[in-house]
């Protein structure tokens, strides 16, 4: 019982992402852009990995962009941040976004992810200086 208890899902209290505690990966941050409807602007993101039993990873992405400056560009549900790595992940606002929102809003995506640790380091630049050889 103790055992099954140990290995069972924890729970962030900032999301739902759900984390066994041997293989939450961390967090890294990144510099990006995000893109929507053909304008861009700067924005820092973060990246929290989580690999489960099977070897294969979640990944979640989340950015705070300013509800102004989303709504001013025709912002809907979604937008494209554009990674370091120049891959871009379709973020999403949870909700109907307009102005009683908060200044800034956080947009997310969840991907899924399957592959080497040195596959995943190269999906993912910005756990390079996080993750230690051999950590995930």
């Amino acid at each position: 019982m103790i055992e099954a208890a140990a290995k069972a899902a924890k729970f962030n209290k900032d999301d739902d992402m759900a984390v066994d505690i041997d293989q939450h990966l961390g967090e890294a941050d990144g510099q990006g852009r995000i893109r929507l409807e053909g304008q861009d602007a700067p924005a820092a993101y973060q990246v929290r990995a989580v690999r489960n039993t099977s070897g294969a990873y979640k990944v979640r992405v989340s950015v705070m962009a300013s509800r102004d400056w989303l709504l001013h560009n025709g912002f809907t549900k979604t937008a494209n941040l554009i990674r370091e790595n120049g891959e871009e992940s379709p973020v999403a606002f949870d909700g109907s976004l307009d102005v009683g929102d908060n200044i800034a809003v956080r947009l997310t995506c969840e991907q899924d992810f399957s592959g080497s640790e040195d596959d995943f380091i190269r999906a993912y630049p910005e756990f390079t200086a996080t993750l230690k050889p051999g950590d995930p």
